[in-house]
């Protein structure tokens, strides 16, 4: 019995052989014959869809920033970005096995949105510049109604008084006025390029006062005040959770810090972690509790006034 069943598992086992190296190749042509009928269109798609609206959102910020740059440049810059960092991450750990698969998706990731971070960056300098500025610009126009200025002539003197970029944003308004759109859409436009509070209370109160009549220099005067008062009242805030700030941060790195410290040190000590899958699993794990107990801390220090 034992004999027929092994002749029966080599005949089977020599067909399986036989035909295997003609199955393999086919079930593997199928495979990917599904993946770009049905898989890759749907990537394709999402990748585009994603790509693009970044590429978009590069251009719109860089635009209200004045800076003038094509889809391809941003493409570029983009492409430019994602490569030179994840080649360094493949650099810096080549030969540590599983670790640099991980370091080098990282750093593509870290590549690819590279760009967002400094534009943003950049894009949120400049909108506290602006409000910086707009509460002696708000100063300027009072006191240029009280000496009978129109609002025409007030934002040319902002202009031609103030630095950028608070003179940069009038003076669009002043060139989207002279092409034929009127004053108050100008000033909304102005509003979305520049989206903060302290301008859309300015903007919002000029276009009313336009409408019902009123006190400019008073209504100027009376937001300026209340700028700066919420600004000493940020300062006051900023003061008393600096300590808070100082030892989150502290916190944040110290597991960093004690990791390079040891490694200066004693190098084999931490050779585990990086040897074994165990290893690789618990400092994955240190990584997610470190990034929860971040935004907790951040959290925790953060006031809005």
């Amino acid at each position: 019995m034992s004999s027929s069943l092994q002749l029966l598992i080599n005949k089977y086992g020599e067909l399986f052989v036989a035909y295997g190296t003609l199955l393999v190749p086919l079930i593997a042509g199928l495979a990917a014959l599904f993946f770009f009928l049905y898989v890759y269109p749907i990537l394709d798609d999402k990748i585009v869809t994603k790509t693009g609206g970044y590429l978009e959102w590069m251009m719109t910020h860089l635009d209200r920033m004045f800076i003038k740059v094509t889809r391809r440049t941003c493409f570029l810059l983009l492409i430019f970005s994602t490569l030179t960092v994840g080649l360094l991450g493949f650099i810096m750990t080549v030969g540590s096995g599983f670790l640099n698969f991980v370091m080098t998706f990282s750093s593509l990731y870290i590549g690819w949105s590279l760009p967002r971070l400094l534009i943003g960056f950049f894009w949120k300098r400049r909108l506290r510049s602006f409000d910086t500025q707009l509460v002696d610009g708000l100063a300027l126009m009072a006191n240029s109604v009280k000496s009978g200025l129109n609002l025409l002539q007030i934002i040319q003197l902002v202009v031609q008084e103030m630095p950028d970029p608070i003179s940069q944003e009038f003076q669009l308004v002043l060139n989207q006025h002279h092409l034929g759109v009127s004053l108050d859409e100008a000033l909304a436009k102005m509003l979305e390029r520049v989206p903060t509070e302290d301008l859309a209370m300015a903007i919002n109160a000029i276009l009313i006062l336009r409408e019902t009549g009123g006190d400019l220099s008073e209504t100027f005067a009376v937001i300026s005040n209340t700028i700066r008062e919420r600004r000493k009242i940020e300062g006051k805030i900023k003061a008393i959770t600096a300590q808070g700030v100082t030892q989150s941060v502290i916190l944040f790195l110290l597991p960093f810090g004690i990791a390079l410290l040891i490694h200066l040190t004693n190098p084999e000590y931490l050779q585990p972690l990086f040897s074994n899958t165990w290893g690789y699993l618990f400092i994955t794990l240190m990584l997610g509790l470190q990034l929860v107990g971040g935004i907790w801390l951040k959290k925790l220090v953060t006031i809005d006034v």
